[in-house]
C-alpha cells in the first residue's frame, strides 16, 4: 500500500485506537506520532511522522571526518546546490514528465530529458534500465519471502532513500520461492497486523457502508501488485485459483480485497525479486523459477515496462545447507550467484530492450564481510543463524538501493546512531529488536556502507570466489526461444476472461489430472529432467493457449504440485 497510483488517496493511520471489523489493534508499544488529516471522497488520509522522542538515546557523532568527505568512496551530496543545478533539475523533471506522457519507460524518459538523443540511448543500452544518477521519484515493487519480510526490508529501503525518492509496495510470503508466491500470493495476514502497519494503512469506506481500518500488508498477489488488478483474487478464494493457507489478507477480509482492487494503477520502475537461497543452487528448483518467469513475470514486466532486480540472497552456515552439498560459504554463495545469473539471462530474453535485469549481489556482500571481519559477520544474522538481523537488513537495503539507482544512499542519512528508531522506525515487524545482534552502531554502519558500495558499485568480488566460474547455461531450457504461449495481452482485462472455462474443469477433474502430470515431471518424464520437463510443460502451455491465463495459473502451479516442489530436497 501507499500513496502511489490509487483512485483514492492512501490513508495512513498512526497511533490510533479506532478500529473496526474483525481487526484488533496489536499490543505493540506505540511510537510517538503526529497525525495530519486530509479528507477525500471515500476515505481519510492520516499521515504519521515519528516524534523526536528518542534524543536521549542518541550517541554523539563519531565519524565527523567521514561525513565531511575525507573518506574516499563515500557519497555525501551537499544540501547547498548552486542555483543553476537546481534549475536544471526542475527542467529535467518537467521534460521527463512530458516524455512520460508519450508512453516511454521512466528511466528512458528521464535519461532522454537529461542527455537527449544518441547519448541517452547509448546510456540506456549500457545500463539497461538502471535509474539515472540524479534525484528522481522511483517506484519499487518487492516480491519475495522472509529475507524481505524480516525487519521489513521494503520500508527500510524507502527510509534510506530519504526525501520521498522511493515509493514501495510488496507481495511477500514466508518460505516462498519465485514460483510458490504466484500460487499462494501474500502471506502477511497474521504477521503484519501490528501498530506500525497502520502507518500507511487505510480508513476505507466499503461498498457495504461499513468503515474499515485496514493494515498495510501489501498486495494480495503478484499480478495485483504489478498490474493493479487480479480478477483471480476472490473473496475467500472462491475460484480456488490459489493455495489458501489462511495468510492472504484478501481471502480473509473482503474490505481489504475491495480496497486493493480499487487502485488506479500507474506503474513501477523496478520489481525486486528474491528466491530461497538453496533453491537457486540446483537445476530442478531453478526450473520452477524459470517457469514462473516465462508465464507470469516475463509477459507482465515486458508489457508494463518494469525493470527486474534479481537479488542474490546470502549464504549461511547450517546443517541443512551442508546436507544438500553446500559445504562451505564460498561454494554456497557461488551457486546462488550462478542461479541469479541464469535468472537474469532468462528474463532478459523475455523483456524489453531498455528493461534489462540487474543482480543485487547481497550474497557477495555478506561474504565480503565474512572475509573482512568474522565477528561482524556473525552479527549479520538473527539468532536462528539464517535470517538477516538489523545488520543484515542494512546490508540488503544498501546493496539493493545501489543496484537500482547506480549510487549509494546519502551517507549522513544512513550512517546514523539509534538506527532502531530511525531507519527501522516504521518497520511493520522488527525481529532484530529481540535478537542478540541488535542494530549496527554508527561505526559499524560505516563499515557495512563501504562494503556495500565496494561490492554493488565497484564490482568487488570476494577473494574466496575468484576460482569459481558460474555456468549460466546450466538450466537446460535457458536458450529456448520465447514461448509462443506467453501471454502478451492486457493482464487486467482479457487475460482473466477464461477462468469460467477452467473452473468446471478443475472441479470435475478433482485436480488429479494435473497431479499425475506433476508426478511425471518430478520423475523425469520421458527420461531426463530437461526433456521430460519441457514435454510436460509444453502440454500445459497448450492448455493455457486454449483456455487463457486464468485457467493456466492453477493448472500449472496449483494442487499437490506445489507441495511436492516445496519439499523437493528440503531446498527452501
Amino acid at each position: 500500500m501507499g500513496l502511489f497510483g490509487k483512485k483514492s488517496s492512501k490513508k495512513n493511520l498512526g497511533s490510533t485506537s479506532a478500529a473496526s471489523g474483525d481487526y484488533s489493534m496489536p499490543d505493540d508499544t506505540a511510537v510517538g506520532s503526529v497525525d495530519v488529516v486530509e479528507t477525500s471522497q471515500t476515505s481519510q488520509v492520516v499521515t504519521t511522522a515519528p516524534s523526536n522522542s528518542s534524543e536521549d538515546s542518541k550517541k554523539k557523532a563519531l565519524l565527523a571526518d567521514e561525513e565531511t568527505g575525507s573518506e574516499d568512496g563515500l557519497n555525501k551530496p551537499s544540501d547547498d546546490k548552486p542555483l543553476k543545478e537546481k534549475l536544471m533539475e526542475h527542467l529535467t523533471v518537467m521534460w521527463a514528465a512530458i516524455l512520460g506522457c508519450c508512453g516511454l519507460p521512466k528511466v528512458l524518459a528521464v535519461s532522454l530529458a537529461a542527455g537527449a538523443g544518441i547519448g541517452a540511448v547509448t546510456y540506456l543500452l549500457a545500463t539497461r534500465g538502471q535509474a539515472p544518477m540524479f534525484p528522481a521519484r522511483v517506484n519499487v515493487a518487492f516480491v519475495g519471502n522472509s529475507y524481505f519480510y524480516v525487519n521489513d526490508l521494503p520500508r527500510f529501503v524507502e527510509n534510506i532513500a530519504a526525501g520521498g525518492k522511493v515509493y514501495q509496495d510488496s507481495c511477500l510470503h514466508n518460505s516462498a520461492g519465485i514460483l510458490e508466491i504466484i500460487m499462494t500470493g501474500n502471506g502477511m495476514w497474521n504477521k503484519w497486523a501490528t501498530k506500525n502497519a497502520m502507518i500507511g494503512g487505510v480508513k476505507f469506506e466499503a461498498s457495504n457502508g461499513n468503515t474499515e481500518y485496514l493494515y498495510d500488508m501489501g498486495a494480495c498477489s503478484v499480478p495485483q501488485l504489478l498490474t493493479g488488478h487480479d480478477k483471480l483474487v476472490t473473496s475467500g478464494d472462491q475460484l480456488g485459483s490459489f493455495i489458501d493457507d489462511g495468510e492472504n489478507p484478501c481471502f480473509q477480509e473482503d474490505a481489504y480485497l475491495e480496497y486493493q482492487e480499487s487502485f488506479d494503477y500507474k506503474g513501477w520502475d523496478f520489481v525486486v525479486i528474491t528466491d530461497q537461497a538453496k533453491r537457486m543452487c540446483f537445476d530442478d528448483t531453478r526450473h520452477e523459477a524459470l517457469a514462473a518467469f516465462n508465464y507470469t513475470y516475463g509477459p507482465i514486466l515486458k508489457k508494463k515496462k518494469i525493470s527486474p532486480i534479481i537479488v542474490q540472497p546470502h549464504a549461511y552456515q547450517s546443517s541443512g545447507a551442508n546436507a544438500t552439498g553446500l559445504s562451505d560459504l564460498p561454494t554456497f554463495t557461488a551457486l546462488i550467484m550462478e542461479g541469479a545469473l541464469i535468472y537474469k539471462k532468462y528474463l532478459n530474453q523475455r523483456i524489453g530492450l531498455f528493461q534489462g535485469a540487474h543482480i543485487a549481489p547481497v550474497g557477495n556482500a555478506f561474504l565480503a564481510v565474512y572475509e573482512a571481519d568474522k565477528s561482524m559477520y556473525k552479527k549479520l544474522f538473527l539468532d536462528d543463524g539464517v535470517h538477516p538481523s538489523g545488520y543484515g537488513t542494512f546490508l540488503y537495503g544498501t546493496v539493493i538501493y545501489a543496484t537500482m539507482m547506480g549510487y549509494m544512499p546519502r551517507y549522513k542519512d544512513v550512517v546514523v546512531d539509534n538506527m532502531e528508531d530511525t531507519l527501522f522506525g516504521t518497520a511493520r515487524k522488527l525481529q532484530a529488536s529481540s535478537s542478540s545482534a541488535g542494530f549496527p552502531s554508527k561505526e559499524e554502519a560505516a563499515i557495512l556502507f563501504r562494503i556495500a558500495k565496494k561490492v554493488a558499485l565497484n564490482g568487488y568480488k570476494p577473494k574466496s570466489l575468484r576460482g569459481f566460474k558460474p555456468e549460466t547455461n546450466a538450466a537446460e531450457f535457458i536458450q529456448e526461444e520465447v514461448s509462443s504461449s506467453s501471454y502478451e495481452g492486457d493482464y487486467s482485462v482479457e487475460v482473466y476472461s477464461g477462468y469460467q472455462n477452467y473452473n468446471p474443469y478443475y472441479q470435475d477433474g478433482g485436480n488429479n489430472g494435473y497431479n499425475d502430470y506433476y508426478v511425471d515431471y518430478s520423475n523425469g518424464n520421458n527420461g531426463g529432467n530437461g526433456n521430460g520437463y519441457n514435454n510436460g510443460y509444453n502440454a500445459a502451455a497448450n492448455y493455457q493457449a486454449a483456455n487463457n491465463y486464468g485457467g493456466y495459473q492453477q493448472a500449472a502451479y496449483g494442487g499437490n504440485g506445489y507441495n511436492n516442489g516445496n519439499n523437493n530436497g528440503n531446498r527452501q
